[in-house]
């Protein structure tokens, strides 16, 4: 490993094969330095730390997970016991399933998307799981007939590809028709590719949306079985959880209907991060204070989030959100994806540029990028930015656009033209 990592050689262990010789099964040899992971036997054996008392719970860690860098690096998050039970207290015992719930499991485990509902609820509530050793569309439709899957948790690339995988539509709708519900998550999904989805479920079978965070053990909102939703909201959020949404001088709005940054906390809300003190993201209340600009529509209750606070572009003193430019590029036919972000001109006017990906074939030009967002949106939303057609939009491996890689390469841009 190279210097700088600060990790010692002798830290890293290999998982090699036993060390039994045969003609077909030589001996693997260990990388100078390494250690095989058969050293750890030499600790011997002790017992597990038991504990039933709440204040230990919450001030004991459990595990530490990073968080998504979308917008910066990522920052090591500090899930205690008690995080890890009141997700699945809440997410899962407060709204019970009429069926017996089985689940397919095609995310990574180590993963806070995933790893609450994994190594909590099979052993509080036995839910059968059944694990994908890795994801394969085809594979993964397959599973859900053969298990009779009755709950899914995707992200936007997989519904995707699940989307696009060359099956008929008729046998996906065959293969799914155990599925009683399903969650989108991870990252926003249009209106579009939503519907195409729901298509393929059950009738009476919902695919919603969800919000969550690692900060908060994942789920924060929902919309529990049976009740459905095709307008691109998250639900609510889950009980015992208090929010609140604050203006640009960290205030408190007073109507939720207007957007505003999120500041979340209850008991599955994390302390805090690794190395990063409390007061940075949490206030005098103990709210965390999350970065993500939602809204609540005061007839149905039902909560929206609308982009990233640090994504949001200023034009001329307009709020202007990513997110709906993108909703609006993502409707167009020759367009296979897209991302938004704010430019400064020689002015230090901040713009909205696009980031287009063309379908396969197809004959696109920036002003037809560009009229098609004028027919549609205001002035102040229109793409005096400019547009860059480009091969694939970064993301990770969750479906977040990670668009402080597109900002770091219009830095470079502007240096080369230096």
């Amino acid at each position: 490993m190279p210097e700088g990592y600060g990790l010692p050689l002798s830290s890293i262990l290999v998982f090699d094969l036993p060390p039994v010789r045969t003609l077909h099964n030589p001996p693997e040899q260990i990388i100078a330095g390494h250690s095989s992971w058969r050293t750890l036997l030499n600790h011997g054996e002790s017992n597990w730390l038991r504990f039933d008392c709440e204040a230990t719970s919450r001030s004991t860690v459990a595990c530490l997970f990073f968080s998504s860098g979308t917008t910066g690096l990522p920052k090591l998050t500090k899930l205690s016991h008690y995080n890890l039970v009141a997700q699945h207290t809440l997410a899962f015992e407060h709204f019970p399933r009429p069926f017996v719930l089985k689940r397919l499991i095609a995310l990574p485990m180590f993963h806070a998307a995933t790893a609450p509902s994994t190594h909590i609820s099979p052993l509080r509530s036995g839910h059968p799981q059944v694990i994908m050793r890795r994801y394969n569309p085809g594979i993964f439709l397959a599973m859900c007939a053969k298990h009779s899957i009755t709950d899914l948790t995707l992200v936007p690339p997989q519904v995707i590809s699940l989307l696009a995988h060359p099956i008929p539509t008729s046998k996906k709708r065959e293969l799914l028709k155990s599925v009683r519900l399903a969650y989108g998550g991870a990252a926003p999904l249009d209106a579009v590719t939503q519907s195409k989805f729901q298509d393929l479920m059950p009738k009476g079978s919902p695919f919603t949306q969800v919000m969550g965070m690692t900060e908060t053990s994942c789920f924060a909102s929902l919309l529990p079985y049976p009740e459905d939703d095709d307008t691109g909201s998250v639900g609510r959020f889950l009980p015992n959880l208090d929010v609140k949404l604050l203006d640009d001088n960290g205030k408190e709005l007073q109507d939720y209907s207007r957007p505003g940054e999120l500041a979340i906390r209850g008991p599955s809300v994390t302390e805090g991060y690794v190395g990063v003190p409390r007061e940075r993201d949490f206030d005098a209340e103990g709210y965390l204070r999350t970065g993500d600009i939602l809204y609540r529509d005061q007839a149905s209750g039902l909560w929206y989030i609308v982009d990233r606070k640090k994504e949001m572009i200023k034009v001329r003193g307009f709020q202007v959100a990513p997110k709906e430019l993108e909703g609006v590029l993502l409707e167009h036919a020759g367009i296979a994806d897209a991302a938004v972000i704010g430019i400064k001109n020689a002015e230090g006017v901040e713009l909205p540029r696009a980031y287009i990906v063309r379908k396969k074939d197809v004959v696109l030009g920036k002003g037809d990028v560009e009229k098609w967002i004028e027919n549609r949106l205001a002035r102040y939303k229109w793409l005096a930015g400019s547009v860059r057609f480009v091969d694939t939009i970064p993301k990770s491996s969750s479906g977040k656009v990670l668009k402080r890689l597109l900002r770091e390469n219009l830095e470079q841009e502007r240096e080369t033209k230096l």
